[in-house]
């Protein structure tokens, strides 16, 4: 988090035109507006939807449907893993300073499915990396919330630094310890299912 809030902040220093700068406004109103979280009714409200549901939509839609159909023709994971990593990023576009990190974290999610072998690992991800922003927000003074929300709160030398080491060694550890998504495996039925129903067929048709 604090690697992807360093990028967004350093993206912020780029000119991306008029359109672009009031589209961030919007989208920042919009959050503020989301994640104003007074009570510990909103808090509870805010978790749910940002930190529950909306990992799991996008967790199903992106890593579960996308990257399987675009896997499907592929013969290697390298354009399934970038065609949904854009797509995840163009889905969050009024956040305009945080495409490029939101396509990073995309590219991620789709190699922990794929190294993984399973969707619930990107969810259990995405859920504990939006819950943690609820969960900041809420504690955070008014004006740390302003900084938060503008993208504005600069991580420390020593926090990035850390969180460097933390990223690299946990995605050695995962990289080492990958079971793989075997070949074929974002087809409708495996080569012994399409056999047995080959043999099915055969056997209904008239001589």
């Amino acid at each position: 988090m604090p690697l992807m809030q360093a990028l967004t902040l350093a993206l912020q220093q780029l000119d991306f035109g008029q359109n672009a700068e009031k589209l961030q406004e919007s989208y920042t109103e919009m959050m503020g507006k989301m994640v104003a979280l007074r009570t510990p009714g909103q808090f509870v409200l805010a978790l749910l939807v940002t930190g529950l549901v909306a990992p799991i939509g996008e967790e199903l839609t992106f890593r579960g449907v996308m990257l399987r159909f675009s896997a499907r023709r592929a013969r290697s994971m390298v354009f399934p893993v970038l065609i949904t990593a854009v797509m995840f990023s163009l889905f969050h576009f009024s956040n305009i300073h945080a495409l490029l990190p939101i396509a990073l974290m995309g590219a991620l999610l789709a190699m922990i499915v794929y190294w993984t072998r399973s969707l619930w690992c990107s969810i259990l991800g995405h859920l504990i990396f939006n819950a943690v922003q609820v969960v900041a927000l809420y504690f955070a003074t008014d004006e740390e919330r302003a900084r938060m929300l503008t993208d504005q709160e600069v991580p420390s030398p020593l926090l990035l630094a850390g969180a460097a080491v933390v990223f690299i060694a946990a995605l050695i550890g995962l990289y080492r310890t990958r079971t793989p998504l075997e070949r074929g495996w974002a087809a409708d039925f495996t080569p012994e299912e399409l056999a047995a129903r080959e043999e099915e067929r055969q056997r209904q048709t008239p001589m």
